[in-house]
């Protein structure tokens, strides 16, 4: 297992792709409540060819709690997608036992990387929502391992 140099992880850039609030009734029962349900995802995608690099998409989703849904009719999501140079990718390599191409990312850079996106996500969201209906929410605390699902991709 290759240690974490943090000098050797590069943000390439992070795009908001979609941000999205939606509200057709129950405004003042949100504002005073502040009562949701959040769901994320995240896809990751990895290369070692040519540059090292890996990119995670993560999507936050919002949606009135269980007691407001009669009263309130409201939704929102956010999807950043956010590309990382890493030079010392191929250190972080796993293979997988029995199986001739597959490998696994070590979970010490994925869940480090997912630390930077979500942290980055609670600023940019709290960011786009101030001013709107859902009145500048942060995002709890939460483990980013979580949050993790990686795919190998060949670009």
């Amino acid at each position: 297992m290759a240690n974490i140099i943090p000098e050797q992880i590069h943000i390439v850039s992070i795009q908001v792709t979609n941000a999205n609030v939606s509200m057709t009734k129950g405004n003042e029962l949100l504002e005073k409540n502040k009562a949701f349900d959040i769901t994320f995802n995240s896809n990751t995608s990895l290369s070692l060819e040519d540059k090292e690099f890996c990119k995670i998409d993560f999507t936050v989703g919002f949606l009135p709690a269980e007691q407001l849904k009669d009263q309130t009719d409201f939704s929102a999501s956010f999807s950043i997608d956010f590309v990382f140079s890493i030079e010392n990718l191929e250190n972080f390599k796993v293979q997988v036992p029995g199986v001739e191409h597959g490998f696994l990312l070590d979970s010490t850079l994925g869940i480090t990387l997912m630390g930077i996106v979500y942290s980055t996500a609670r600023g940019i969201i709290l960011t786009r929502t101030a001013g709107t209906v859902l009145d500048s929410i942060l995002l709890p605390v939460i483990n980013p391992a979580n949050l993790l699902v990686i795919q190998e991709t060949n670009k």
